[in-house]
């Protein structure tokens, strides 16, 4: 409970509102938030002094007339009308609408209700009334969580203390009669659980129960982790009497009048409210992020520390010097690299804990327990915080690390986890996990940490310095998405151990766009205003040798273009990309069991933030229409397990970053948690990878490749100007056509040998540019019958390898998956808290079983690597042009990797290699795009002992040393992360034809080279302010004299013109021909080809550039045929706090491709998500209003009118009116704020 002395008569119970918003000044938050004038607060506050009066009769009435129980509940109900008047709600028709819990057909269970809200079709609020809570004859009444409508008989007297004809005199006679109408659930707080649980349209979002001297506001986002509003009448007229608090009745009429709760067709000032407080709760979230950035720099420190002057124990990489002598060098990269892991290991352990800690009814520690609590917890070390550690001997022993240690040891090992007798002792159940693994730590393990070192990092992590709020952050009140946020902005960091002094510099008064690490012996060459100082002395903030510094640098920022997604937006773009679906089961069209079937992915990971999403709404619209319903106080615990089972064997992800994907385990694991769930394990579902840089399961038709015969020679068939197309899946084979279709990545490009256009490098490089350019005319030479012939042959072996790879990808899941627990499924009720079958595997083991693939006579790897062979082609590098293979070279080391005998190819296969005119291939049903189980796949399941025995150990296929190609390829692959989607994740494509559900905000990042941006690597200055024309080359030419720079502008610059030349080849993004190169154009475009065809829906938000794009109608052409919603938003309410207020973005909902015209619905001018429900919701009275309102505040008001529809009649019309064209299909969408 966060309670506010200022505010006595409210009880922010469970950090309704974090506890860092609830502050002394929330009044006048609320104030601003509402728009209201003081002049208006004063009239607000008039109708609760003249109420008073009739509160105080009320009350003695309770408290000295001794009523009957009726005569209470007859009394209670009249003074609440009094109350709802002055707060703007209508009070007639009480009770005349039952609220339908079920109705069987004889006697219909309902929860008796005073009012019930609208707003169109859907109800927006409860109005609900239960007995007084005042204390009479010293006797404290029953509270919220013991009243009851109805009540059991007492054993003895047979007398009921609760039953419904107490209720006569306010609740119509007919819902009283026992054989037609039952209140159930009879108790209250179980009744108010049982309403947030039914069907969305009959789910409130507030209900407001008036009890006499206190009003609650529970919410339906709140009310299962146990938040909500308390409010006392009593202190509100005892404070109200104070001058200084006069506002308070202001403030109790803004949280639950009706403007609040539920007004008419607008955004209610509760969710802005709310939102509002989130943002705070974003202010604070920076706070931690500061705070996580000096952990992890102390950690690193103190381990340097620790190792040189502790223990005098080298620390570095082992080098040998010229002489012999060995040394260690802690700035080598490789191994600056694993401290900064190390670091973040350990960070995301104390995160573990403390959103564990915070969160008792998980179980997952003892909190309850005061021997663990006192003893143990990190909750204890946090009260220390603020100790001061005077002596030496405090600040520099070891304390606190042998307590945080051993909290890591019980963690990972348990505590007294088989001991069934000792229950005098708390008990911890073993996280079976790398997380809290100590042999995982690469170079932290054994290092110690003194006290006052512990101290800050817990100090860092614990409290907030925030202008808005300072005091210790609530983990309770931080979402896993917000917690994600903070980790997620520091996935561009780099960490290292300065060689020599340094400063931080920046654009004059504006570090948040990115500061600069510069030498201190460099300073004079900024203005004092560029240089980043103390607060407190006002000097050069000096980071010295040998301390490890944790930055995002100014360039890194421009690069990751990683912007963490609101909350509010996650949860919008998912509700309507999945609303087709949910809808299609609200109507008896699917199961409910059909929702823990589907495929979900997030092409652009980071901390998971719309994976989680999607599994919460997915697993409540399973929890409401599942037909057999758990008891109310387990429903809690069992949507856990819900969430759970699709985290662990639905969601999947890619993400460039590898602390990403750690980071999204981590965040999914947090969010699904619950006190029975073994460690997750994502195996492949959870993966590394360029998600725009990659190769298909495409093929190209004979009739697109083989050369056409000229008058003298074959003349080519440019096959690198046709766009390859998808293979489908049979049951136990690929639905290719042997005789006619040949796959993409078997055939070079034209536009291979990016490098090639680098004109400097071209230069510099003539020899080499020679070979590469003859390799490539060899490459795009014709393709005969004979060449065509070695195409179909590697393509049948490939075949048979993508099958291979299917089964054991499906029994690699079948060893490593969470069991299924889900409900309705019963738990076996013993005492047994770890069971031996509670994990199928340990964490290690299932790492083993998962790692059979990467061996290398696996099917997975030799496709992967023939796959990485392709792509490497196009990033081939001068350095290696003497190793470039040639056609049949490259076709031949292809067929040796795939080491198939020509023998096991199937007759048809065999007989279009003998060059037969006709195939006459077998029948068999074709599933196409329909789903597939594993039964009729013909799946063959292995036991762990024949996965672990069925792959030998071999290095290497080959009889010699591994051909030069393939280590440069992997080298390549290695560098660049290429990722092939329909291998990594082959047994979504063949098994069900793609994902069910595709959602995520990819990076919105133009593909340029920026050598500006590379010179500041050496000399931020050119990014900081002016500098001469002369002096930026001489800047630039000491630069590329350093080898080591050099390296970095080339790489640069290979990276970006090899990527931008991939991206721009019509074989692998034939939509986005003659577009500026844009990632969230190539992630939303390869959604096409990733979601099921028939079954698939996608959430993306991106930026509208698509809609307006002169060169985008193939794109917009195809988009429209799957559009089903789009939503325009502004950023004017800076939803995206570091992005530009002017940027306009959208959400691109998407469903299966239509063959008829086009139909969507589309609201533009949007600036907050709640607009979106409320003009669906909304029944079109009323004036629409235009972008501003009339006091020139941004307008989210809500109208039917906003949405407007667009289908071909509507699409024809832009394209004439705004482009004078016939091709509607392809039109530019232009923002229509409303319908006439």
């Amino acid at each position: 409970m966060a309670d506010n002395i200022t505010y006595r008569f409210i009880q922010n119970i469970g950090d309704y509102f974090p506890s860092g918003y609830f502050t002394e000044n929330f009044v006048d938050k609320v104030q601003k938030c509402a728009g209201r004038t003081a002049d208006e607060m004063k009239e607000l506050n008039k109708p609760f002094t003249a109420l008073r009066a009739q509160y105080e009769d009320y009350k003695n009435f309770i408290i000295n007339d001794h009523p009957r129980v009726k005569d209470v509940i007859r009394r209670t109900h009249e003074w609440h009308t009094a109350l709802l008047k002055v707060l703007g709600y209508d009070t007639d028709h009480a009770y005349q609408e039952p609220y339908v819990v079920s109705d069987n057909g004889e006697v219909i269970e309902m929860i008796p209700v005073r009012h019930i809200l609208r707003s169109g079709d859907k109800i927006s609020m409860l109005i609900m009334e239960m007995q007084h809570l005042i204390s009479v004859d010293e006797q404290s009444p029953a509270g919220l969580f013991e009243q009851q409508y109805e009540s059991e008989p007492d054993k003895n007297t047979r007398q009921q203390r609760y039953y419904a004809g107490q209720w006569a005199d306010v609740i119509p006679a007919q819902y009283l009669n026992k054989e037609k109408y039952h209140f159930s659930p009879a108790i209250i707080n179980k009744a108010v659980t049982q309403i947030f649980l039914m069907p969305e349209e009959r789910r409130p979002h507030f209900i407001l129960m008036l009890a006499g001297n206190m009003v609650f506001l529970f919410d339906k986002d709140k009310w299962a982790r146990g938040s909500y509003l308390q409010f006392s009448i009593d202190d509100l007229y005892t404070q109200g009497q104070i001058k200084s608090s006069r506002n308070h009745y202001a403030l109790f009429q803004l949280l639950v009048n009706k403007e609040a709760l539920a007004a008419d067709g607008q955004t209610v000032l509760m969710d802005s409210l709310i939102e509002e407080s989130y943002k705070n709760a974003y202010e604070v979230t920076k706070d931690l992020k500061e705070g996580v950035i000096l952990a992890v720099e102390t950690l690193a420190n103190e381990a340097l520390y620790y190792m040189k002057h502790i223990t005098h124990r080298p620390f570095g990489k082992k080098h040998i010097e010229a002489d012999g002598t060995i040394a260690y060098d802690e700035t080598d990269d490789d191994f600056e690299a694993e401290v900064k892991d190390d670091c973040l290991t350990i960070v995301y352990r104390l995160l573990f804990i403390l959103f564990a800690e915070s969160r008792p009814e998980l179980e997952i520690l003892p909190t309850g327990d005061e021997v663990y609590k006192r003893g143990y917890s990190f909750e204890a070390l946090r009260d220390l915080e603020q100790v001061r550690l005077i002596s030496d001997e405090t600040r520099n022993s070891y304390f606190f690390d042998d307590s945080i240690k051993h909290l890591f040891a019980i963690l990972s090992k348990g505590f007294h986890k088989d001991d069934e007798a000792n229950n005098k002792s708390f008990r911890v159940r073993p996280i079976d996990s790398p997380i809290f693994n100590d042999n995982r730590l690469k170079q932290l393990h054994d290092v110690r940490i003194r006290n006052v070192k512990w101290q800050e990092i817990i100090r860092a992590l614990s409290l907030s310095h925030s202008k808005k709020y300072c005091g210790r952050i609530s983990y309770a009140s931080l979402g896993v998405n917000q917690l994600g946020s903070v980790y997620e902005s520091l996935l561009a960091y780099r960490g290292f151990y300065a060689e020599e002094d340094y400063i931080e510099v920046c654009k004059a008064g504006a570090p948040e766009d990115g500061t600069y690490l510069v030498p201190y012996s460099r300073m004079e060459a900024f203005d004092i205003r560029e240089v980043i100082c103390d607060d407190e002395t006002g000097e050069p903030r000096r980071l010295p040798r040998g301390t490890f510094v944790y930055r995002l640098n100014g360039r890194d920022r421009q690069k990751s273009a990683s912007y963490y997604t609101p909350e509010v937006l996650t949860r919008s773009t998912i509700k309507y990309t999945i609303k087709a679906i949910v809808d299609e089961v609200r109507e008896g069209k699917r199961k409910p069991m059909d929702l823990l079937d589907l495929k979900i992915l997030e092409p652009a990971v980071g901390a998971a933030a719309f994976l989680n999403e999607v599994i919460n709404q997915l697993a409540e619209a399973y929890m409401t229409y599942v037909e057999k319903k758990p008891a109310p106080d387990r429903y809690r615990d069992e949507l856990q397990k819900v969430k759970a089972y699709i985290a662990t064997h639905n969601v999947y992800g890619v993400d460039l970053n590898p602390t990403a994907i750690e980071l999204g385990k981590l965040s999914l694991w947090l969010n699904v948690i619950h006190k029975d769930m073994e460690t997750p394990f994502f195996a492949n579902r959870l993966t590394v990878g360029n998600a725009v840089i990659g190769a298909w399961l495409k093929v190209y038709d004979r009739n697109e490749i083989q050369a056409k015969k000229g008058s003298r020679k074959l003349e080519a068939n440019e096959w690198w100007t046709k766009a390859p197309h998808k293979v489908k899946f049979g049951r136990t084979r690929v639905n290719r056509s042997v005789n006619k279709e040949v796959y993409h990545f078997l055939l070079p490009d034209k536009a291979m040998l990016a490098a090639l256009g680098l004109k400097d490098m071209k230069k510099e490089h003539a020899t080499e540019a020679k070979v590469m350019a003859d390799r490539l005319k060899d490459w795009t030479a014709p393709i005969g019958e004979d060449q065509f012939r070695t195409l179909q042959r590697l393509s049948a072996k490939i075949d048979l390898l993508l099958r291979e790879a299917m089964e054991t990808q499906v029994n690699i899941e079948h060893l490593t998956n969470n069991r299924r627990d889900i409900w309705p499924h019963e738990i076996p009720q013993d005492n047994k808290l770890f069971r031996a079958y509670d994990q199928a595997e340990k964490y290690a083991e299932k790492e083993r079983i998962f790692d059979t693939r990467y061996r290398h006579d696996n099917a997975y790897y030799k496709l992967k690597l023939v796959m990485d062979y392709w792509c490497a082609l196009w990033f081939w590098e001068y350095q290696d042009a003497a190793a470039l293979p040639t056609r049949e070279e490259y076709w031949r080391e292809i067929e040796n990797l795939l080491d198939v005998s020509n023998d096991k190819l199937d007759r048809n296969t065999q007989r279009a290699m003998a060059g037969a005119n006709m195939v006459c291939e077998e029948p068999e049903f074709e599933y196409g795009s329909k789903r597939m189980t594993e039964e009729q796949a013909q799946i063959v399941t292995k036991s762990k002992e024949e996965m672990l025995e069925s792959t030998t150990s071999q290095t290497t296929l080959f009889a010699d040393e591994e051909p030069e190609r393939f280590k440069i390829a992997k080298r390549l692959a290695g560098r660049y992360h290429f990722f092939h989607p329909m291998l990594e994740f082959i047994e979504v494509f063949w098994l069900r034809d793609g994902f069910d559900i595709i959602c995520g905000n990819p990076p919105w990042l133009k593909l340029q080279f920026d050598d500006k941006a590379v010179l500041s690597e050496r000399y931020p200055e050119v990014m900081i302010h002016k500098v001469s024309a002369p002096d930026a080359r001489a800047m630039q030419t000491r630069f590329m004299e350093d080898e080591s720079m050099r390296r970095i502008y080339e790489d640069e610059q290979m990276e970006v013109q090899c990527s931008s030349v991939f991206m721009n080849a019509f074989a692998n993004y034939p939509l986005l021909i003659g577009q500026q190169t844009n990632l969230y154009k190539c992630v939303l475009t390869n959604t096409f080809d990733l979601v099921s065809a028939e079954n698939g829906y996608i959430g993306i938000l991106c930026p509208e550039s698509i809609y307006d794009d002169p060169k985008g109608q193939p794109l917009r052409r195809e988009l429209y045929k799957r559009l089903r919603y789009h939503f325009q938003y502004q950023n004017e309410l800076r939803l995206f706090a570091e992005v530009d207020h002017h940027t306009v973005y959208g959400d691109q909902l998407l469903g299966p491709r239509r063959s008829s015209s086009p139909r969507f619905a589309s609201l533009s001018n949007i600036f907050h998500p709640n607009t979106v429900d409320a003009c669906f919701a909304h029944d079109g009275h009323g004036d629409c209003g235009g972008i501003k309102d009339k006091e020139g505040n941004w307008n989210t008001v809500a109208h039917k009118n906003r949405i407007v529809h667009f289908g071909e009649e509507e699409l024809r019309v832009l394209a004439k009116t705004f482009e004078n064209s016939d091709d509607w299909e392809a039109t530019k969408l232009v923002g229509i704020h409303n319908k006439p």
